[in-house]
């Protein structure tokens, strides 16, 4: 029994990790540049202390300049905020 439980969870986990990486996909097609970037900073608001932008940028699948060029419009729109250690998300 205790087997059959171990398999139906270990399914189950299975299942939702295979979800959660389809909906990841189709964000990934369907957003365009500025949506990744506000969705990376909402998302990662403490990761982003140890990472460079060329690294972000290159998480996200896009150039260094493509992400500097979005995070710069992104900011000129006021949703992002420059702060010390790089950038937040505006409220």
């Amino acid at each position: 029994m205790c087997a059959l439980n171990l398999f139906s969870t270990l399914s189950s986990l299975t299942l939702h990790l295979f979800d959660l990486l389809q909906q990841n996909i189709h964000f990934n097609i369907a957003s365009s540049s500025k949506e990744k970037i506000l969705h990376f900073y909402m998302q990662n608001s403490t990761l982003i202390l140890d990472l460079k932008q060329y690294e972000i940028a290159s998480l996200l699948g896009m150039t260094a300049e493509t992400f500097s060029r979005n995070v710069s419009k992104l900011v000129k729109e006021e949703k992002l905020m420059k702060v010390a250690l790089g950038y937040k998300v505006a409220q």
